[in-house]
Order: structure tokens, then C-alpha cells, then sequence
């Protein structure tokens, strides 16, 4: 199946898609309006970021068919949670006959939807993180955009009857509530657990910060940012960084090679050890 056999137009008439949608911005009104940085007002706003792209993850799914839906989706779920697009794509059966190189490129551009999330959080950091840090990342996602290019160029080589069986990401509710309380709480869980493992565990501060990061790369760097520049060094800030790469790239593989959905593996495994070793370079120069 390469388009939802429901039209958008019959979604917009029902009453669950106009709850959606009020509730939606009721909660951004909310949140907007209290104008608090408590713990609960941080939780309700990732609760509406992850809802807004909930809904235009499904908006897109309904106005962009087939290849341009699950690219575009790719991106969205990687902005969300690259892990969670990983494991659907490769375990998912319904995908068992999409297109190897676009399934490919929709988990290459899950990594740089993730990887873009780590850059901004850097950039937009109020303490002025030097450059050299954003670099690795940077290095990152150039590479695994090289690859989605080569990808595509390569899939449009192929002949026709390769590319003809598409399928697109199952959305048939507005927002999925669900889902969108799971990665909330997967947040401020994580947050918890850096805390408590270094204050009651007493884990090392970098090995947390590496288990943590095999779930999800830009959450982690989110919640540890403010102790990178305030309690290490140069050369302490670095490891942590390559940490977190090391600790996303090894999830990616492992849901890659494990999973039965995606037959050609190297189209993503490949990519995936280039960018972390070209990143790794970046740290011993």
C-alpha cells in the first residue's frame, strides 16, 4: 500500500480529529501563557512539541504520497526520536517491501534530523560552546548527507520494477497521544537517571552518559550540556562528545543488522561507520 486509504478530507470530519487539534493548542496556549521554567511547564512543552510534529507528521503522510511522505517522515520521527524511526523501519513487516535505498535514506535522514537537533542545542547554548565541539557533529551529518545523495542517485539508476513497491509510515489518528507521553516522560526519566546514577549509583558521569546515548543522541546532550562547560575540561568535553556518537551510532547498527525488514545493510551500516570514524578523526587532529 502506497497511499491511506482513508482522504484527509474524511479525517477533517471527524470529532476526533477537531479534539486533537483544540487540545493541541489549548496546550501551547498553556504553556506559552504561564511563561514558568518549572519542571512541569518543561514537561508540558515537550509534550506540545512532540504533539505538533505528531500532527504535521500526519498532515504530510495525507498530502505527500508514497516516497516524499516516508523520506519527510523519516525526517519528522528522527526531530522526535531517530531510535523509535529505527526500530519501526527495520522491524515494521509492513515495510518488507519497500525500496531498499528509500528505506535507507529514510533512516539517513532520521540520523540527520537527530544530528541537526545536536547542533542547534550546541549553537543555542547560552554559554559559548567553542567550535571545535560542534565540529564532530558537523563532520557527522555532512557525511550521512553525502550518503543520502549517493543513495538517491544510485536508486534512480535502477530499473523501475525495483522501485515499485513503496509503502508509507501507518497514521491514521491526528495525534497519537500515546506516543507522544511515552517520549515526554522517556525525557524526564533520562534526565533523572544521569542524575541518579551519578549522585546514588555513583556511575561515572561519562559511562551514564554513554548508555544513555545509545537511546537517544540529542535528549542526552539536551539534559548533560550545561555540566559539559561547566565541570570538564577540553579534552573531558571532547571524549563525552565522541561518547555520545559512539553510544547513537551502536543502537543504529545494532537495530539495523539485527532487524528483517531492510535486506541491503550496508546502505546504512556503511554510511554510519564513515560518519563516526570521520568524526573520531575530527577529535584527534
Amino acid at each position: 500500500m502506497s497511499e491511506h486509504q482513508t482522504p484527509l478530507f474524511i479525517h477533517v470530519k471527524e470529532k476526533h480529529f477537531w479534539k486533537d487539534v483544540i487540545f493541541l493548542f489549548a496546550l501551547w496556549a498553556f504553556v506559552v501563557l504561564l511563561k514558568s521554567n518549572n519542571q512541569i511547564i518543561l514537561l508540558l512543552k515537550l509534550i506540545a512539541i512532540t504533539a505538533s510534529l505528531e500532527f504535521i507528521s500526519f498532515l504530510s503522510f495525507h498530502l505527500f504520497g508514497k516516497e516524499k511522505s516516508l523520506l519527510l517522515q523519516g525526517f519528522l520521527g528522527g526531530v522526535i526520536s531517530s531510535t523509535t524511526v529505527f526500530i519501526q523501519l527495520n522491524y515494521d513487516k509492513k515495510f518488507s517491501l519497500t525500496n531498499a535505498h528509500l528505506l535507507a535514506c529514510s533512516e539517513l535522514i532520521a540520523i540527520c534530523a537527530m544530528i541537526i537537533e545536536c547542533i542547534i542545542i550546541l549553537f543555542a547554548f547560552p554559554q559559548n560552546v567553542s567550535f571545535k565541539y560542534i565540529l564532530p557533529f558537523i563532520i557527522y551529518l555532512l557525511v550521512i548527507v553525502v550518503s543520502i545523495i549517493s543513495l538517491k542517485r544510485s536508486s534512480n539508476k535502477l530499473p523501475n520494477k525495483t522501485q515499485s513497491h513503496s509503502q508509507s509510515l501507518e497514521i491514521d489518528d491526528p495525534i497519537k497521544w500515546m506516543n507522544v507521553l511515552k517520549f515526554a516522560f522517556y525525557v524526564a526519566a533520562l534526565r533523572y537517571f544521569l542524575s541518579f546514577s551519578k549522585n546514588f549509583l555513583f556511575v561515572p558521569q561519562k559511562l551514564s552518559i554513554f548508555i544513555a546515548s545509545i537511546f537517544e543522541a540529542h535528549a542526552v546532550l539536551a539534559v548533560s550540556i550545561s555540566n559539559l562547560t561547566l565541570n570538564y575540561n577540553g579534552e573531558d568535553i571532547f571524549i563525552i562528545i565522541i561518547l555520545i556518537l559512539a553510544g547513537s551510532s551502536i543502537s543504529k547498527l545494532y537495530f539495523v543488522l539485527t532487524g528483517p525488514v531492510l535486506k541491503s545493510k550496508r546502505l546504512v551500516v556503511l554510511p554510519i561507520l564513515a560518519a563516526f570514524a570521520f568524526s573520531l578523526l575530527s577529535f584527534l587532529a
